[in-house]
C-alpha cells in the first residue's frame, strides 16, 4: 500500500509518518497544521466568523492606529504642551505610527507570500504578536505626556483599547 506522502507503509495502511503541529510539538492524531489548514489559523480564536474577520481586519486596524498616531502628533503644539512635552509626545506618536505601518506593511506581505504558496517566516507570527502591544503603549504614552501637560488625551482611548486586545491576544497565542 501507498501512504499519503507517495511511499509504501508496512503498517497495513496507515500513515506511519510523523506530523507536528503549528508549534513544532508531536502530534499523534496526525492534524493538519494550523498554517496549512487556513490562513487565518495564525488567529489564536475558535474558528469561525470571528477569527475570519480577525485576520482580514488586522492590517487595516493597524494601518487607521498608525494613522491615529500621525494625526496625534500632527496635533501636538509647542504653545498648549511646551516645548519639552511637544517634543516628547511627537516622539511617543511618530514611534507608533512608524510600528503599526511596519507592522501593517509586515502582515500584508506575509499574506501574499502565503497566499502564492510559499513558506511561512518561523518568527513573523511572533514578531506581529509581541510588537502590536508596543504600538499601542506608545500612542497611550504620548496621550498621557500631553494629558498630564494641559494637551488633549488624543487617541488615549483608541490606544488602550489596541494595547489590551493586542495583549489578550498575545496571551492567548502564548499559551496555544
Amino acid at each position: 500500500m501507498r501512504d499519503s506522502h507517495g511511499g509504501h507503509d508496512r503498517h497495513g495502511g496507515r500513515d506511519t509518518h510523523a506530523r507536528f503541529d503549528s508549534h513544532g510539538r508531536h502530534d499523534p492524531l496526525g492534524a493538519r497544521t494550523a498554517t496549512a489548514e487556513s490562513p487565518d489559523a495564525a488567529v489564536p480564536m475558535r474558528p469561525g466568523p470571528v477569527r475570519r474577520a480577525v485576520y482580514l481586519l488586522s492590517p487595516i486596524v493597524h494601518g487607521l492606529f498608525g494613522v491615529l498616531a500621525v494625526a496625534g502628533a500632527a496635533a501636538m503644539s509647542e504653545a498648549d504642551l511646551g516645548p519639552m512635552a511637544a517634543t516628547v509626545a511627537r516622539l511617543l506618536y511618530l514611534s507608533s505610527a512608524l510600528l503599526s505601518f511596519f507592522l501593517t506593511a509586515l502582515i500584508v506581505t506575509m499574506r501574499l507570500r502565503v497566499r502564492r504558496g510559499g513558506a511561512l517566516p518561523a518568527l513573523t507570527i511572533p514578531l506581529v504578536y509581541s510588537t502590536s502591544p508596543f504600538t499601542g503603549a506608545l500612542m497611550l504614552a504620548g496621550a498621557y505626556v500631553s494629558q498630564l501637560n494641559g494637551g488633549a488625551f488624543a487617541g488615549g482611548w483608541a490606544a488602550m483599547l489596541l494595547t489590551t486586545l493586542s495583549l489578550v491576544l498575545l496571551s492567548r497565542r502564548s499559551r496555544s
